[in-house]
């Protein structure tokens, strides 16, 4: 029997997040594939459709193939089948999410060591380097069929860190919370965007075009990469705290621009720093399409490294290069590697 693996040809690859498991909100590439068989109709022509449900053993893990720029040379790498069987027997498109690898920039307090373990290491990383994608089911009705075109892949990068020392406490207001001690404090501060690969934030969808490779013309799927940081509200930093005196849990938020600076409100304490706990993060985050209008998530372009632990000691916030729960690459640090708010208070 000839079968053959398609992409869908009325949905275009998009970026994404992971939907479910492990990887759930990391970056990824949608891709809507058939298996199909050729079959001769009553006229004597041949034509493609779905596999016969019938025939049984439908359900395939789908390949991944890795090859550098040049379309040839292989990518070695652990990350060679998807974790879940796809349903091949049906006229409908199957969805398939490709997780994309990740890099890292000047990224200070990262563990490099423990990334560079990971599977999803891109490696040393230079502006322009891709990556093409095919995908295959192995033994597959005595066939084992690949997709006939490419998907360039790129990298994704980590959320950006904060400025060194740019964590201000610039106001000090009123009593909100019925205790004494407690007051509430505006911050204002910097995210260090100097790293930031413009290139490698992705409009939502692909296009599909023709390319060479191997001194072949192919079809090539490739994504379409922002030319410059949008205007606007980039980013979205997230601040939380719980007071044991009162049992109190409240929560702030600000944004950072396209050039990082952010506004936020956090709790300080004034004669005594028991019971007070504060943490600010750099979380799930928008960025708009270089239309102006396209606005999707920022996750699925920003490997989701949750930053910014904090702790008020001695009347002032610390914040702690420690990294959150998503994907722990930095170390702990000690208390003398926190970098300290400054103090510009106003009563």
């Amino acid at each position: 029997m000839q079968v053959r693996l398609v992409i869908s040809e009325s949905k275009v690859p998009t970026v994404g997040g992971y939907k479910d498991g492990l990887y759930a909100g990391n970056p990824c590439i949608n891709i809507w594939i058939k298996l199909q068989r050729n079959v001769r109709d009553a006229d004597g022509k041949d034509k493609w459709e779905a596999i016969p449900a019938e025939l049984g053993d439908t359900q395939r893990k789908i390949k991944i193939y890795e090859y550098e720029s040049d379309g040839t040379t292989k990518v070695e790498t652990e990350d060679t089948e998807t974790d879940k069987a796809i349903e091949l027997a049906t006229e409908s498109d199957c969805q398939l999410q490709i997780l994309r690898k990740f890099i890292y920039t000047a990224y200070e307090g990262l563990d490099k060591d423990k990334v560079k373990k990971d599977k999803f290491y891109w490696g040393e990383y230079t502006e322009g380097d891709f990556h093409y994608i095919k995908l295959g089911v192995e033994k597959c009705y005595g066939e084992n069929p690949t997709l006939d075109s490419y998907i360039k892949m790129l990298p994704v990068q980590f959320v950006p860190t904060f400025a060194t020392e740019s964590l201000r406490r610039t106001s000090q207001f009123s009593d909100i919370t019925g205790s004494t001690t407690v007051k509430k404090v505006d911050i204002k501060g910097s995210l260090d965007i100097e790293e930031t690969e413009v290139g490698l934030l992705l409009e939502p969808s692909y296009k599909k075009e023709t390319g060479t490779i191997g001194g072949e013309s192919v079809t090539v799927y490739a994504p379409t990469a922002l030319e410059k940081l949008p205007r606007g509200n980039l980013f979205a930093i997230t601040c939380s705290w719980h007071i044991e005196e009162t049992g109190q849990n409240n929560n702030g938020s600000g944004v950072a621009n396209e050039k990082g600076e952010f506004t936020l409100v956090d709790i300080g304490t004034t004669s005594t720093d028991i019971g007070t706990t504060s943490t600010i993060t750099i979380k799930g985050n928008t960025i708009k399409g270089s239309d102006g209008m396209t606005t999707f998530d920022g996750k699925s372009n920003f490997y989701p490294l949750e930053i910014g632990n904090t702790s008020v000691m001695s009347n002032k916030l610390y914040y702690n290069r420690h990294g959150g729960t998503s994907n722990n690459y930095v170390t702990d640090s000690g208390d003398g590697e926190y970098i300290e708010i400054k103090e510009e208070i106003t009563e």
